[in-house]
């Protein structure tokens, strides 16, 4: 991690080269919220910078998204969340079982 006190710019060393980091991690909490992959996250759980699609770098969040089973019952199941942190765009990352099969049954 490299930071330019005079620019204020964070960058970080990947496999592709040096990425400059433009979202801040309040902000990717919030692009997920936004972008209806989550609903909530909890507090506790861990975020991490991680490297995606052969050298993007993003941050892994962890959610929960409410899933409407049968057109009756609310279920809330784990979702994970990638926003990139050049762009600030998120997109749904790895799911466990639960999630991707009340994603299948939900309407």
């Amino acid at each position: 991690v490299f930071v330019d006190v005079f620019s204020h710019e964070i960058s970080v060393d990947t496999s592709n080269g040096k990425k400059q980091i433009k979202t801040t991690p309040a902000k990717a909490v919030v692009n997920a919220i936004e972008s209806g992959y989550l609903e909530t996250v909890d507090k506790k759980a861990q975020m991490v910078m991680a490297e995606i699609n052969g050298g993007e770098l993003a941050y892994r969040l962890e959610g929960d998204k409410e899933f409407k089973v049968l057109g009756r019952f609310n279920v809330s199941g784990t979702q994970y969340v990638y926003v990139d942190v050049e762009t600030g765009e998120a997109s749904e990352g790895e799911q466990p079982f639960l999630s991707r099969f009340l994603k299948l049954i939900s309407l």
